[in-house]
């Protein structure tokens, strides 16, 4: 559970957009109960590869593809 701290951490993450984004992997929606979770949460379909399809805001492709992981 993330947890908001109001002063300065050295060992803290800040920016969790650019730490989300950095670290996002396009096989972690493979997994079936991450596929459950987001079709719980917002009744969007992952289809484990490719975009998450989503009635709301249509597909949803990744940012950055898991060839430029390091």
């Amino acid at each position: 559970m993330p947890s908001i701290y109001h002063r300065n951490m050295p060992e803290a993450t800040y920016g969790t957009a650019g730490y989300f984004n950095s670290t996002y992997q396009e096989s972690w929606l493979e997994d079936e109960l991450a596929q459950r979770v987001i079709k719980s949460v917002d009744k969007s379909t992952a289809p484990g590869s490719g975009p998450v399809g989503s009635k709301a805001l249509g597909l949803i492709a990744s940012i950055f593809p898991e060839s430029n992981m390091q």
